[in-house]
């Protein structure tokens, strides 16, 4: 996670204001718990919370996790009632890609909310959801993880005219 805030591009508000004195240097009493903060930290608290997850784990569970599997959550809602099949696409790193179909049975105990699975052996740029548009979404802006902006219908109209 380090490394992906890392990679994204600077600002051009951070650009220009990091040559700005801060009040901060002037006035040191107005340091507080988020200066020094890092979100990406792991605490002794976390670390004796995961020893003790781990500590519950049968053996079969712990070789699960050293396996070298990756595992992927995809949490969907249904808001129009109408329930489909699921059809992901995932974008490895390695620049391949895998298509994975789930019927639409996956709905039968929950109409509203379901949630996936998905195991993979490499690791996921990203996940797409209905990728070759074969299902009956109104709202493409949610299909990507991670998020991609979409044109508007008014957009691609206006692109055409040009």
């Amino acid at each position: 996670m380090r490394k992906l805030e890392n990679s994204k591009p600077e600002t051009l508000s951070q650009q220009r204001n990091e040559q700005l004195p801060k009040r901060i240097d002037q006035y040191p009493s107005l340091r507080d718990y988020y200066n020094d903060y890092d979100r990406f930290k792991v605490t002794d608290v976390e670390r004796q919370d995961y020893q003790k997850f781990l500590s519950g784990l049968s053996e079969s569970e712990k070789a699960i996790l050293t396996s070298g599997y990756y595992f992927y959550v995809v949490d969907l809602r249904n808001i129009g009632g109408l329930v489909m099949p699921l059809i992901f696409k995932v974008e490895y790193m390695d620049g391949t890609s895998e298509e994975i179909r789930i019927p639409a049975e996956i709905w039968r105990y929950n109409n509203f909310d379901v949630s996936r699975l998905i195991v993979t052996r490499k690791e996921a740029k990203a996940i797409v959801l209905d990728p070759n548009l074969e299902t009956a979404d109104t709202d493409l802006s949610n299909n990507f993880f991670p998020r991609r902006t979409v044109p508007t219908r008014f957009q691609i109209f206006k692109s055409r005219q040009q």
